[in-house]
């Protein structure tokens, strides 16, 4: 059986206006995966952008950068955050 191919998205993130590889549909290898959130910003996320963040932006997070980016364009909604 041949291996299934996966195919990514390049995104641009709402948070600092950066072009990334999205690979949430393959999460061993989406960005997400390699941040580890606190629940309260990941609802945060969740609430204020409407699509996947960078890794940047992820890492950023997680050291406790404040939700706005530099690039942010005040993108709203309840979409995954990778």
């Amino acid at each position: 059986m041949p291996a299934r191919q996966t195919k990514h998205e390049f995104k641009t993130c709402p948070r600092c206006g950066r072009l990334f590889e999205c690979k949430l549909n393959n999460p061993v290898h989406c960005d997400c995966a390699r941040v580890v959130l606190p629940e309260e910003t990941m609802l945060a996320i969740q609430e204020r952008f409407r699509d996947c963040l960078c890794l940047v932006c992820l890492t950023e997070l997680a050291d406790g950068a404040d939700l706005a980016g530099a690039g942010e364009r005040g993108a709203s909604g309840d979409a995954p955050i990778g």
